[in-house]
């Protein structure tokens, strides 16, 4: 599967899954400090996903623990949630969420290709393993995916990176 890790940094903003103004930038000239991590992760064509025990199915990710830095936490996020090794990580983007009435928050969005998931793994206490998708797939809640990979901000990289456009 080709990819696109790099770019002119592109720009968007719009409502996000609970209503909240969402700026998305790709490839970004300047990258912000992220409080969390999410990943567009990759294993044998397909696309990784956890299932999570409220939400439903999204991309792997999470907070960064104190002391870690945003690799090493979207690294460890990916075991956790879904039993992947990373084999390559890269860095293509942040969105910040203004939630209202709240302090922003930034999230840094990698890449992962996945050399193996573990068989034998203890699941992140928020989620049930992984699910492997087709990366065509176009996720709505009613096939049982988390709003967040229903706001725009999942397609979008996922148009970006493996350049693959939904057709609606």
């Amino acid at each position: 599967m080709r990819m696109v890790l790099w770019g002119e940094e592109d720009c968007v903003s719009f409502r996000g899954a609970y209503h909240h103004r969402v700026e998305l930038k790709l490839f970004p000239k300047e990258f912000h400090e992220a409080g969390h991590v999410v990943a567009l992760a990759l294993y044998q064509n397909q696309l990784v996903f956890t299932r999570h025990k409220r939400r439903g199915i999204e991309w792997p990710g999470g907070k960064v623990e104190k002391g870690e830095s945003p690799l090493e936490a979207v690294v460890r996020e990916l075991k956790e949630e879904t039993g992947g090794v990373a084999r390559s990580v890269w860095l293509v983007g942040q969105y910040t969420v203004f939630p209202a009435g709240e302090t922003p928050f930034v999230k840094n969005i990698y890449v992962a290709v996945i050399s193996h998931l573990v068989q034998h793994y203890v699941t992140g206490e928020d989620t049930y393993g992984p699910v492997l998708c087709d990366p065509n797939i176009h996720p709505s809640e009613e096939q049982g995916y988390s709003p967040l990979v229903c706001d725009g901000v999942f397609d979008r990289v996922r148009q970006t990176v493996l350049k693959i456009r939904s057709v609606y």
